[in-house]
C-alpha cells in the first residue's frame, strides 16, 4: 500500500523518475513475495491475499481511492472475507482511533449492502471490558443464524 500511494503520489506531482522508481520498487516486491509463497504453499491452507489495487476497488463504492490510510484497506479486506464466504465481520480497534471509526460507520453500510452480515465493532482502551465475552458469544449466535440463512 506504501508503494500504490507513493507511486501515484510522484506521478500527481510530475515525478516520473519517483513514479518508475516506486513501480520498478513494487514489481520487484511481488516477484520476492511470490517465491516465498511458494515456498509455502503446501503449509497453509489459506486463500492468497488480494493486491492493494484489488482492495482499493472493493471499498470504491464506500471510500474515494484519494482517501489514503487504513480505512479503505480494512473495508476492502472486510468486503474481500464476505466474498470468501466470510459469516461476519469483527471490527477492532483502539479507543478513539480515527480510522477504525471511519470503518465502523462505512461497516454499517456494508452490512447493509451484504445481507445484514452479522458486525461487530470492539474498541480497547486498555482498561477490563466485563461485556466483551458477552457481545462475542451474541455475535457468535448471530453468525451461526446468518449462515442457516444464507446457505
Amino acid at each position: 500500500y506504501t508503494n500504490y500511494t507513493s507511486k501515484w503520489r510522484s506521478f500527481r506531482q510530475g515525478d516520473y523518475r519517483g513514479f518508475i522508481s516506486h513501480v520498478l520498487t513494487n514489481e520487484l516486491q511481488k516477484v520476492t513475495e511470490e517465491k516465498l509463497s511458494k515456498i509455502f504453499h503446501n503449509s497453509f491452507k489459506v486463500p492468497s491475499e488480494p493486491h492493494t489495487e484489488e482492495l482499493i476497488e472493493k471499498a470504491s463504492p464506500y471510500l474515494h481511492s484519494s482517501f489514503e490510510g487504513e480505512a479503505i484497506l480494512s473495508i476492502g479486506k472486510a468486503i474481500d472475507y464476505v466474498a470468501k464466504g466470510a459469516a461476519g465481520l469483527i471490527n477492532t480497534m483502539p479507543f478513539t482511533c480515527m480510522p477504525g471509526t471511519i470503518v465502523n460507520a462505512l461497516l454499517k453500510r456494508c452490512r447493509e449492502d451484504y445481507n445484514n452480515i452479522p458486525l461487530l465493532n470492539l474498541a480497547y482502551d486498555g482498561q477490563k471490558d466485563s461485556n466483551t465475552k458477552t457481545r462475542l458469544e451474541a455475535f457468535v449466535y448471530q453468525v451461526k443464524q446468518y449462515q442457516h440463512r444464507t446457505h
